[in-house]
């Protein structure tokens, strides 16, 4: 019973619910254990067995299942593209940079962005295939080394704990063509541990 009670104060959503429902039930049956048993109407014996088979099978398919869901919902990536927005990222040539913002849903220890590149003029040449990008997270409290990577491929942004937003520099790097300018646009974002 204790337990239950511990859990419905220190946890939120559908745990508190169902920790606090659970209490709530031991404390009724343990206070009426304490007075006299009342005259209730008979019973029969199969009726009582079924009950009690049909609670503790659902007694235990809820503390199987509990753990998984609460590792899951602490764990599992969870995509944030539609609320991420990449800023100042048309027409970007060597040395020019874009702002990638999003907000953090959910506490997790990375963030994984994936962007893409396009060339901004097709007739111009091939600008995407010799483009490359360096990621500085703007959030950061003091100086971070920036994460390089490549057009479709995600780079991994460390978070800090308890981080609400984070705010990225997108760098554009092509030295064999300093003059070819790309669009970036964004594919995917997760939050991932």
């Amino acid at each position: 019973m204790a337990l239950l009670v511990a859990v419905a104060v220190t946890t939120d959503g559908l745990s508190r619910v169902v920790a606090g429902v659970g209490g709530l039930v031991a404390i009724v049956v343990a206070v009426l254990g304490l007075f006299a048993p009342l005259r209730l109407p008979s019973i029969p014996r199969q009726t009582v067995t079924w009950a009690v088979l049909a609670i503790l099978c659902v007694d235990v398919l809820v503390s199987v299942l509990w753990p998984l869901w609460a590792y899951d919902q602490a764990n599992a990536d969870r995509n944030v593209t539609a609320e991420a927005t990449l800023s100042g990222n048309r027409g970007v040539l060597h040395g020019g940079s874009a702002t990638f913002h999003s907000p953090i849903t959910v506490p997790r220890k990375n963030i994984a962005v994936t962007i893409e590149v396009e060339d901004t003029d097709g007739t111009q040449g091939f600008c995407s295939p010799q483009t490359g990008l360096s990621l500085l997270n703007a959030s950061a409290a003091g100086p971070t080394a920036p994460v390089t990577t490549t057009p479709g491929e995600p780079a991994r942004i460390p978070l800090l704990p308890g981080q609400r937003q984070i705010t990225l520099i997108v760098r554009v790097e092509n030295p064999r063509d300093p003059n070819c300018a790309v669009n970036l646009s964004l594919s995917k974002v997760t939050l991932t541990n």
